[in-house]
């Protein structure tokens, strides 16, 4: 029996809608993901937002760090989320102050002492077991 190839990476995404609002999400193919919105086979939020624009995308690694990390942009205020847009803030604490309201909640990416130890994919995604 073959082994399973590698897992795929994930990635979470914010697109901006015709209308102005922010949509975030994840998915393991991002243009892939923005073509199905396109279509109106992704998320019902965006269809019938107008034009779909991806603003911002980050490898995260595995869906459980994805979904971390895509809750935690989502509770971002919208000020927040727009300065995680121009700058590509990945947990970057220099932009944060009190004018910048819930960019505190991003959590970073770097792994801690404890998590040294333990063999890990990127950003804390366990690795498959080798067979």
């Amino acid at each position: 029996m073959p082994s399973p190839g590698p897992k795929p990476e994930w990635w979470v995404y914010i697109l901006r809608c015709g209308d102005d609002t922010l949509y975030t999400g994840i998915a393991t193919d991002v243009d892939g993901r923005l073509s199905k919105h396109q279509a109106g086979r992704g998320a019902k939020y965006t269809r019938g937002r107008g034009v779909l624009v991806v603003v911002y995308r980050e490898l995260v690694g595995c869906r459980s760090e994805a979904s971390r990390r895509e809750l935690a942009i989502k509770k971002l205020s919208r000020r927040a989320k727009n300065l995680l847009i121009e700058n590509g803030l990945r947990g970057d604490r220099e932009l944060m102050g009190s004018n910048n309201v819930g960019l505190d909640r991003l959590p970073t990416i770097e792994s801690s002492p404890r998590d040294a130890a333990r063999t890990q994919r990127p950003h804390g995604c366990p690795m498959a077991s080798a067979k």
